[in-house]
Order: structure tokens, then C-alpha cells, then sequence
């Protein structure tokens, strides 16, 4: 809920390029290894709605990322050091359902309904 929401938001603003296929990229804690060419690749071209004008903002939605090592923090600012970062707080069962119905759906972790309680 609380990521469909931001990125619903964020769709909006003319300035702001977001991934093409997915919402969550989850590089910087995933998909690392792909190199960084793969993590551009996912943003495609400038947005269609930009003015060409205006360089675009560009953006993703990974919850994940709150618990990323100091380590990837400090790469980040490495590579983005005007990085701005919005902080979405949800009610704590709320989002533990929601990540355990995505499991479900997506078996990222590979558990089934049965294993997810044990997992």
C-alpha cells in the first residue's frame, strides 16, 4: 500500500523518471552484482512526460533499502551525492502483512504458504 501509493504520486510529476518494469529494483541490495549499466538500464530513456527542457529527476521505490549496510550507504552517496530520500512509515503489522502476501504472490524466498510461518 504504502509504496503503490508513493509511486502512483510520483507517476504524476513531469520531472521524475521511474523504472519501467517494476516499482522495486532492489539493486542497491539484490542486483548489485549486475553492475551498474543494469541498474541504468532500468530507467530506459528520458521519460516521455519530461519537457526536453528539463533534465529529469530520476527515482525507484525499494522499502528494503532502509537496512542497507554503511557500506552501500556511503556508494550511494558516492555515486548520487545529491540523492534526496523519502522515508515512508507504516504501521509496523500492516507492513508485515503486506511483505508476507508478497512473498506469497512473488515466492521471492522460495517458501510456500505452509513454510512462510516457519521461515
Amino acid at each position: 500500500a504504502g509504496t503503490t501509493w508513493l509511486h502512483k504520486l510520483l507517476q504524476k510529476c513531469v520531472d521524475i523518471s521511474l523504472p519501467q518494469e517494476q516499482k522495486e529494483v532492489h539493486f542497491w541490495d539484490w542486483h548489485h552484482r549486475k553492475g551498474f549499466e543494469w541498474y541504468i538500464r532500468q530507467f530506459g530513456y528520458h521519460s516521455q512526460k519530461a519537457s526536453s527542457a528539463s533534465a529529469p529527476h530520476y527515482g525507484e521505490i525499494t522499502p528494503c533499502y532502509v537496512v542497507l549496510p554503511e557500506a552501500t550507504i556511503a556508494e550511494l552517496y558516492k555515486c548520487f551525492p545529491n540523492l534526496k530520500i523519502i522515508f515512508v512509515a507504516r504501521d509496523l503489522v500492516d507492513r508485515a502483512w503486506s511483505a508476507m502476501i508478497m512473498e506469497l504472490r512473488d515466492q521471492t524466498m522460495g517458501l510456500s504458504a505452509g513454510e512462510f510461518a516457519n521461515g
